[in-house]
């Protein structure tokens, strides 16, 4: 758990270092206003997906299979030639 809560900060600090990045001084708080609603205005909701999901599926499959797709996810996003631009 420990791992988790450190990949999720990482990931945090890696998306805002993007968002920021990539957007001019006069953009950044509306862009980062925006980023922010729709991202923690979504938690709730996935909350609720899962936990139904982790109702119906042994949570331990959900729990490797999300992490596979979490993986694929950060792999697409490395070989992407926008990341590698920003970078």
């Amino acid at each position: 758990m420990a791992l988790a809560g450190g990949a999720v900060g990482s990931l945090n600090v890696a998306q805002t270092t993007l968002l920021q990045g990539s957007t001019t001084d006069e953009e950044r708080g509306r862009v980062s206003a925006t980023y922010y609603t729709a991202t923690l205005g979504v938690r709730p909701f996935s909350f609720l997906i899962i936990g139904a999901a982790a109702e119906v599926v042994d949570i331990r499959f959900l729990f490797v299979a999300l992490g596979l797709l979490a993986l694929a996810v950060g792999y697409a996003l490395l070989a992407s030639d926008e990341v590698k631009a920003a970078h």
